[in-house]
């Protein structure tokens, strides 16, 4: 289809190529975008109240997912064509900002692999001086990943919101949740705009979470997100969009954006089952081969931090074979504390590492991120994972020696 030429509130055409970037294209040459200096008779109110007379800039990008899906010649979901396609949906976005769609990806969820965040990263800190504000369009699965990816590689001085949506349900379908998320996706950057607000949020349903605190909780209730460990940033309701006071203002521009930051991938993470034989885990770490090292060893322990005792002297040989082994959680929302019972006390005083309150998703980011810098050494790895960098764990002395809830017979 042929791209039509644009005024500053102009009538314009989709364009129909997948490795789309343009203005936001309204689903029909006819339908014009409205001017903002004035509300009009069919407006929705909330729409009149938000449209400024000069509207913010919002980068929309594509990154593929359920929100961003059709059905395939065989009944299935396939990726649709193109963002255009997507973002044209919902029109009523385009009357409250200037839109811009960029389709960085268009794949399902977990195809997204550390190669395809760097492209995003790196998309993101190229048009930087552009937006006012960036919202990611993503699959469910691995949005938690992706998403504090992101907010660990352009670090507390963004500066800006970026948002990351997505759904449950396509466009396509009656009752679907896609149409909903992006249009609060849009009433978040707007607010976040004005308020100065520069976080890598997740927004889902009602509730605005701080990426680098989020979990997928649901493979289908439409509120399928939580922050287990921490507040939600945020909520909205038929009043509008409100913050907590937990949410990051804008710090001011701080170093310079390296958008060439690397994730290593070699790391493991084991759920510790009763009867997890030590054999086992010394194959799956591996020191056998050296072309597939694994780096870091996540354990995810019984209870707080729990560890059978016939996995300890297993741990200290893979400590003392050069891999560092942290134990966290397997309780949603929980914390490690393994100083509270023997084994876990144990386990640490061999070398291994508790994760504090940190996701098992984020311990996995952060290890990996670390890593990619070239950090190696045990005490400087430990040092560093439990910094607070964007947010992502409370200050150590707040969980260190407080009387966490475990499991334990």
């Amino acid at each position: 289809m042929q791209n039509r030429s644009v005024d500053a509130w102009g009538r314009i055409g989709l364009c129909e190529s997948t490795a789309y970037s343009g203005r936001f294209r309204a689903p029909s040459a006819t339908w014009p975008r409205r001017r903002f200096d004035f509300p009009t008779p069919n407006r929705p109110q909330f729409i009149q109240m938000l449209a400024p007379s000069s509207p913010p800039r919002i980068a929309i990008l594509v990154m593929g997912g359920t929100i961003a899906m059709v059905p395939g010649p065989m009944g299935s979901l396939i990726p649709a064509h193109s963002a255009a396609e997507i973002v044209s949906s919902v029109p009523l976005i385009g009357d409250v900002a200037d839109l811009e769609i960029f389709q960085i990806e268009n794949l399902d969820s977990p195809n997204i692999e550390p190669c395809h965040w760097s492209k995003l990263f790196r998309h993101i800190c190229s048009i930087y001086d552009d937006f006012d504000a960036f919202i990611v369009t993503h699959g469910t699965d691995t949005m938690t990943y992706t998403s504090g990816a992101t907010a660990l590689a352009l670090g507390p001085y963004f500066g800006k919101p970026v948002i990351f949506t997505g759904s449950q349900l396509p466009f396509i379908n009656l009752g679907n949740d896609a149409r909903s998320n992006l249009e609060n996706a849009t009433l978040v950057a707007l607010k976040a705009i004005k308020t100065d607000v520069g976080e890598v949020m997740i927004v889902f349903a009602h509730r605005v979470l701080r990426a680098a605190r989020t979990l997928k909780s649901s493979e289908s209730q439409f509120d399928a997100f939580k922050s287990p460990a921490f507040p939600d940033l945020g909520t909205i309701t038929a009043n509008g969009v409100s913050f907590r006071p937990e949410v990051r203002i804008h710090p001011g521009r701080g170093p310079a954006l390296t958008p060439d930051v690397k994730f290593d991938p070699n790391i493991l993470t084991v759920d510790l089952i009763p009867g997890l034989r030590p054999q086992l885990l010394k194959r799956l770490v591996g020191h056998d081969d050296p072309e597939t090292p694994c780096r870091a060893l996540i354990l995810r322990s019984l209870g707080a931090g729990n560890v059978p005792v016939n996995l300890l002297s297993t741990i200290g040989e893979i400590i003392d074979a050069g891999t560092p082994v942290f134990i966290c959680t397997k309780f949603v929302g929980g914390h490690t504390n393994s100083t509270m019972y023997e084994t876990g006390r144990r386990a640490v005083e061999l070398g291994a590492i508790p994760t504090a309150d940190m996701t098992d998703v984020m311990v996995q980011l952060k290890l990996m991120w670390l890593l990619g810098m070239g950090i190696s050494e045990p005490d400087k790895l430990a040092a560093k994972l439990l910094e607070n960098y964007i947010g992502e764990v409370s200050e150590t002395s707040e969980f260190l020696f407080s009387d966490a809830e475990t499991s334990h017979s």
